[in-house]
């Protein structure tokens, strides 16, 4: 996270200190986050301009010209941020959410696919509660039917 931290102040190297958002100021020196092994995760989008999140970290506006530094592992590279989304949506969202593993010293190229997901979302969320109804529906049938067959 030092890394990501330590990338995006690069964003604000002209302006002063006292300006700076407080979330840029690094969580580690910098020294130790050279030190620590690091991975790099390059991405790319179908459309300009649509927002950019590793691990639900807002990177930037894509294109993003410069792989990003993260530590080795798993990470999810998506073009919004996941924290406001169940799994059910999520793994509906091929195109524009991906979990990567990254190694140390390795650089992943992920595609993104924009699709106008805001509109995928929707449809995803009406698609769940659907299923949750017809669900509710299939088990109060079948408790019915046994309340009926015990009763005879």
């Amino acid at each position: 996270m030092g890394l990501l931290v330590s990338f995006m102040m690069s964003f604000f190297a002209d302006t002063p200190a006292e300006e700076q958002p407080l979330y840029f100021q690094p969580a580690v020196s910098e020294e130790k986050a050279e030190e620590s092994p690091t991975g790099y995760i390059r991405i790319k989008s179908d459309t300009l301009g649509t927002p950019a999140f590793i691990d639900g970290v807002f990177i930037g506006h894509t294109p993003v010209n410069h792989p990003v530094p993260v530590l080795p592992g798993k990470h999810e590279v998506s073009l919004f941020p996941s924290r406001g989304l169940d799994d059910f949506t999520k793994n509906r969202l091929v195109d524009s959410y991906k979990k990567v593993f990254v190694a140390e010293g390795d650089t992943v190229n992920v595609m993104l696919y924009f699709d106008f997901q805001t509109t995928r979302i929707e449809a995803i969320r009406q698609e769940q509660a659907l299923t949750e109804m017809v669900a509710y529906c299939v088990i109060g049938i079948i408790s019915y039917l046994l309340w009926t067959s015990a009763g005879s």
